[in-house]
């Protein structure tokens, strides 16, 4: 018996430290979508120098005028680690502002298009 009793301490400690973990990366979350909010960097995203992906995921001819659903251009925005679209990261920054809702109690909204741009910053 005393075996399964360690065995569900070690698993309850374990249980404390990812929850302080995921309350550190909240914290984090907060901070920075107070720089995002404040310096309207969706507005900032939304005129970065944008590109279509060619069939073969490489980056095609760059934009005239950047173009929303088309990724930014990363030959152009070098510091970018992904290729990804200024909507795409507008995604991201819901979903990292439902997360630290959630965290605190508040009602979140589905996050649809959550799993796909999980998915894309894996990808890289």
């Amino acid at each position: 018996m005393a075996n399964q009793q360690d065995q569900a301490v070690s698993t309850y400690n374990a249980y404390f430290t990812a929850i302080q973990q995921v309350t550190a990366l909240v914290g984090a979350l907060d901070e920075l979508d107070n720089s995002y909010t404040q310096l309207d960097m969706g507005t900032t995203a939304a005129a970065l120098p944008t590109c279509p992906l060619n069939a073969d995921g490489s980056l095609g001819v760059a934009d005239a005028a950047p173009v929303s659903g088309n990724v930014i251009d990363t030959r152009i925005v070098s510091a970018l680690h992904i290729a990804i679209s200024s909507y795409d990261l507008g995604v991201m920054v819901n979903l990292a502002q439902a997360l630290s809702a959630l965290w605190k109690g508040q009602v979140v909204s589905q996050q649809q298009y959550a799993p796909h741009v999980v998915a894309k910053t894996k990808e890289q």
